[in-house]
């Protein structure tokens, strides 16, 4: 027969347990179900019937005994798949013990344990006492009784309980005691409140248990801290289908946050908020992430790279839930996306529309953020993640990561994200359980339950607010803008919102007033600008760094007024910006402009101004101090153009960006560019690291298509380490790391061998705006792609070094017909009537030609407005 020692898991009744022996960690171990031999114990009901008397008060004074303690047994024999025996509790029969007690009585031939029962039955011991009602327990279940009536009841206290079995580690059977005067137990299944346990999903087809990973060990983790016994219960609530939820508190607390501690379950946010404290979860599973236990042994812990917290001054809000900072110990700015959040969508495209209470979200952040301080907590990083139109949101850093953090402003006191969810702007996203969150998450939660309650923003029964904004951009808004114009004229100063800062001295404007966008520029200034498309060229000296500090002064903030003086042909609205400043008062943003460096005047446009005089001190004081762009240059020259008549020869076409801008190579310098190139693949091998060369710096570049070195002019320094380069003999451009980037030879310097190829565009035409792409198409189907000889002819030439040029399909003279021609034939361009070419009236009959077959861009009748397209 066997016998050993074990542990008691279980107290089954009166006169039977449950042992468990131990096993490796990992195991299931040995269980054993053992009555006690010689001696019966009232019966406990069966599903639907009733308790034999006193059977509830024999099986509590035998749990409370032996729960959870060793004893050592021995089987004596079996009956009826019951195995019987002795077990020994601290050197005592437990047959014996329960005998005496007089919760059990003799059951075979024993003397010794028939005396004991008589003398029990004669002291009125246990079951020998007088039967009174509540002798036999009175249990309700679920099949009569209303238990979401009694969770609601009782949601939120704390009750006694017996837990009588456990399914698996996130539900238990309890019995709840009875309340106040009455004398009815409770028996219900709970779910553990706040996680998603392990669990045995049944039998497969061939009989093999399915059970989750770690479900086996995660139940008898519960088991043996919780099975048959005493615990604190707290309703929390029942779900849609009333399965009851709540938290046992052990004596050792909580036991939900052992079971995280160990890594035998994750945590369930949709039942997480209806704890005391929802947070301590989150702490505990991290231990658990961290430790890589159980559930979590391929965990990747996320480290938060660079600065985990630092102040920062806000320079633009994008929408309700990603802000665009500049920390206060960086120059660089910073986009960061706020953390376990997701805000309605602002449209992006005239003809679309902002999502309900998107416009609400951006201006509460714009209102509160705006040229402000904050304090920033990251909260964690990710790489970015494609959307649903395939394109992934831009990252906050070098190395492509998305930055997701809790902002504070107010001088560090109120928490942005908890205010968003609170005044009902912006929805909570809700992750897995093992999905990395904001901190303050549980703040959050709560924040949302208290707008749902109040129904505000987007969990409102109204309408949501509806804005109409009228769009007076660009050039096809050109003649609706005019019309505004007087009435601007006569409204004087008016307050405005800087939405787009094109440069230092252009703007996108919203004029609440008005209820308009427009298109603003400075009066008598111009500030640099960056490459636009369109045009030969590249970004102006010093364009992105003023930019950065109009961003910085203008950009989204109250405070900005501005005054019109006059529109332009292209709907384009000219004036004056005004600031207020830390005293109040309005200051000409014009001059604190010039005062930085950050532009320039205009002579044309100065004359007629007020103020003419007051500007042109201020710049001659910025140039005097080399502030700005004077630091690098003792004048400004603007991208002007002067008429020439230079014949450049035959041709190839190195490059088409589009159809206004191409870059060509003179025939009569090849053999110093092959020369060049021979040199360049002989050197590179040798030539020292570049890594760190900044903008304008001339280095040897790698083009990805072919593998080959080529020299380039570093343009832009980008996210992920990466830097745009332009190859300055062939005209294209690409992304490149900067890592591999080599250092030119002195020798092989612009000086040496000048740049290689010419940016131009098709003299005297104006591409249209309507169809660009066919335009291109259609100058590189003209171009011929090296089939024909081209002859290059220029008419302009602009002080950047772009040609404006006639090309002949000839091989010898500037003669015959040309591509500038065939662009107006096919109507994706018009002449420009002011032009005076070489070639004006062959081109004019190109474009009647083109009119009349109402081709292109006169298809119905009209053509693009010639004005400049600002967007």
């Amino acid at each position: 027969m066997a016998s050993g020692n074990a542990t008691v898991k279980n107290v089954i009744s009166g006169d039977t347990v449950l042992l468990v022996g131990g096993a490796p960690a990992g195991q299931k171990p040995p269980e054993m179900q053992i009555s006690l031999a010689g001696v019966r114990a009232p019966r406990l009901a069966i599903p639907g019937g009733e308790d034999e008397p006193f059977a509830f008060e024999a099986k509590e004074y035998l749990r409370k005994m032996v729960i959870g303690k060793p004893v050592s047994f021995k089987i004596t024999g079996d009956r009826n798949n019951r195995q019987f025996g002795t077990v020994t509790f601290e050197g005592a029969d437990l047959a014996e013990t329960m005998v005496t007690a007089g919760y059990a009585r003799a059951d075979g031939d024993s003397d010794a344990l028939q005396a004991l029962t008589e003398a029990a039955q004669a002291a009125k011991q246990g079951m020998f006492q007088p039967v009174t009602a509540n002798a036999v327990r009175k249990i309700a279940t679920s099949d009569n009784f209303d238990l979401p009536g009694f969770a609601s009841k009782f949601e939120g206290r704390k009750l006694n309980a017996l837990v009588e079995y456990v399914m698996h580690a996130g539900c238990v059977k309890v019995l709840i005691m009875p309340q106040g005067k009455s004398s009815t137990y409770i028996s219900a299944v709970i779910f553990m409140t706040g996680i998603v346990a392990p669990k045995v999903k049944g039998r497969a087809a061939d009989g093999s248990e399915q059970a989750e990973p770690y479900a086996h060990e995660a139940k008898h983790f519960l088991e043996l801290r919780c099975l048959g016994r005493e615990v604190e219960l707290r309703l929390e609530g029942t779900d849609q289908y009333g399965n009851l939820f709540g938290t046992i508190y052990h004596p050792k607390g909580l036991i939900v946050h052992h079971l995280l501690m160990e890594g035998f379950c994750k945590i369930s946010e949709a039942s997480a908020k209806k704890m005391e404290e929802p947070a301590k979860l989150r702490e505990c599973m991290k231990k658990a992430q961290a430790s890589k236990k159980r559930i979590w042994q391929n965990h990747v812990v996320t480290e938060v790279t660079g600065e985990k917290e630092y102040m920062a001054k806000v320079i633009e809000v994008s929408s309700g839930d990603c802000i665009i900072v500049k920390p206060l110990n960086q120059t660089e700015e910073k986009r960061l996306y706020l953390a376990s959040l997701r805000a309605p969508k602002l449209a992006r495209r005239p003809d679309a529309q902002d999502d309900p209470w998107a416009f609400e979200a951006y201006e509460f952040c714009r209102k509160k953020l705006a040229g402000k301080k904050v304090k920033v907590v990251i909260d964690f990083q990710r790489p970015p993640f494609e959307t649903a139109t395939g394109n992934a949101p831009p990252p906050s850093d070098a190395s492509g990561n998305m930055h997701y953090a809790t902002m504070y402003y107010e001088g560090g006191k109120t928490n942005l994200n908890v205010e968003l969810v609170k005044q009902g702007l912006v929805a909570l996203q809700y992750h897995r359980a093992e999905d990395d969150r904001a901190d303050c998450y549980d703040d959050m939660i709560e924040a949302e339950r208290v707008a749902k309650d109040k129904k505000v923003g987007i969990h409102s029964t109204k309408a949501p607010p509806v804005h109409r904004v009228i769009n007076l951009l660009g050039p096809n808004n050109s003649s609706r803008a005019k019309s505004f114009t007087e009435s601007m004229k006569r409204s004087g100063q008016m307050d405005c919102i800087v939405e787009h800062v094109f440069n230092a001295g252009r703007f996108k404007l919203r004029v609440p007033s008005q209820n308009a966008q427009v298109s603003f520029a400075l009066a008598g200034v111009k500030a640099p600008a960056t490459a636009r498309p369109g045009r030969p060229g590249h970004d102006e000296p010093y364009a992105h760094e003023s930019t950065a500090w109009a961003r910085e002064m203008v950009m989204q903030r109250d405070g900005v007024a501005c005054v019109v003086h006059q529109s332009d042909k292209g709907g384009n609205f000219i004036g004056q910006l005004l600031v207020r400043n830390e005293s109040s008062k309005w200051v000409d943003y014009a001059e604190l402009m010039l005062a930085e460096g950050c532009g320039h005047t205009q002579d044309f446009s100065l004359q007629g101004m007020a103020n003419a005089n007051t500007l042109l001190a201020i710049e001659k004081k910025a140039q005097e101090a080399k502030k700005g762009q004077w630091a690098h240059r003792e004048a400004v020259q603007t991208e002007v153009e002067e008429s020439v008549a230079e014949s450049l020869g035959v041709v190839a076409i190195s490059h088409v960006e589009n159809a206004g801008l191409f870059y060509i190579q003179r025939a009569s310098l090849e053999p110093k560019l092959t020369e060049l190139m021979s040199k360049i693949a002989a050197a590179e091998g040798s030539c020292g690291d570049a890594s760190t060369a900044t903008r304008g710096n001339v280095v040897l570049a790698q083009f990805s298509a072919d593998g080959c070195w080529y020299r380039a002019k570093v343009e832009n320094k980008l996210i992920g380490g990466k830097v745009k380069v332009f190859f300055i003999d062939f005209g294209n451009s690409e992304e490149v790391q900067a890592s591999t980037l080599k250092a030119l030879p002195a020798n092989l310097d612009t000086k040496h061998f000048p740049v290689g190829c010419i940016a131009c565009s098709l003299s005297a035409l104006t591409i249209s705006r309507q169809h660009p792409d066919e335009a291109a198409a259609c100058l590189v189907e003209a171009l011929g792609d090296g089939t024909y000889p081209l002859f290059a002819y220029a008419e302009k030439k602009t002080s950047g070094g772009g040609r404006a040029v006639l090309l002949y399909y000839s091989s010898k003279e500037p003669s015959g017909d040309t591509v500038n021609a065939e662009l107006l034939k096919y109507g994706h361009a018009s002449l420009d009537k002011w032009a005076q070419s070489k070639e004006q009236a062959v081109l004019a009959r190109a474009q009647e030609t083109a009119k009349r077959g109402r081709v292109g861009m006169w298809a119905y009748g009209e053509g693009d407005d010639d004005d400049e397209d600002m967007y």
